[in-house]
């Protein structure tokens, strides 16, 4: 039933986000990530963690996934907040790679206990005592439906990274692949 209302909210917050804006209207991905800095302020003072940004100005996606992608930032940013103990270390990149926008959150707060780690994304899994499991699911999702991807990145013990890839402008399945460049 959980999973049944999760999608709902899912279906509800994509049909929103295809009807607001002008599909010409792009959404600056560090204005997402520093409202969500913002936001995470008191917490972020409280524990005295470090956050270290290398956002790219370039960065944008289609305003039709803007709603889409403040979840999926939040989700992933949050994450990491709460994973970090006092004095912790977050870093957030965003950078392009051709048409894609690449975001990557690193935390060290010791890292996922989860094996394999791809099981983060499965419903109901989570690792914190009063979590409900369905934040990362929820959020691999929403990047499935802006059709791009989120990962794990292998690396230290102790530390998480998430690398998610989102496409500049939403790709139409079945597209012509001779066509003329844009």
């Amino acid at each position: 039933k959980a999973a049944e209302e999760a999608q709902n909210v899912i279906t509800t917050l994509l049909d929103f986000s295809r009807k607001s804006g002008d599909e010409r209207d792009m959404t600056s991905v560090s204005t997402v990530i520093n409202q969500i800095l913002l936001l995470s302020k008191k917490e972020l003072i409280t524990k005295n963690i470090d956050v270290s940004l290398a956002l790219d100005d370039k960065c944008y996606i289609d305003s039709a996934g803007k709603e889409a992608l403040k979840v999926i930032l939040q989700n992933t940013i949050l994450n990491a907040i709460q994973a970090v103990d006092y004095d912790g270390k977050i870093k957030i990149c965003c950078g392009r790679d051709g048409e894609d926008v690449v975001i990557c959150i690193k935390d060290n707060g010791g890292g996922i206990k989860v094996s394999p780690k791809e099981r983060i994304f499965e419903p109901f899994l989570s690792t914190k005592e009063d979590g409900t499991g369905i934040g990362l699911w929820i959020t691999k999702r929403l990047v499935n439906t802006l059709k791009g991807s989120i990962e794990i990145i292998d690396g230290k013990p102790e530390e998480t990274e998430f690398k998610i890839i989102i496409p500049m402008k939403e790709k139409k399945d079945g597209g012509d692949e001779g066509s003329a460049g844009r």
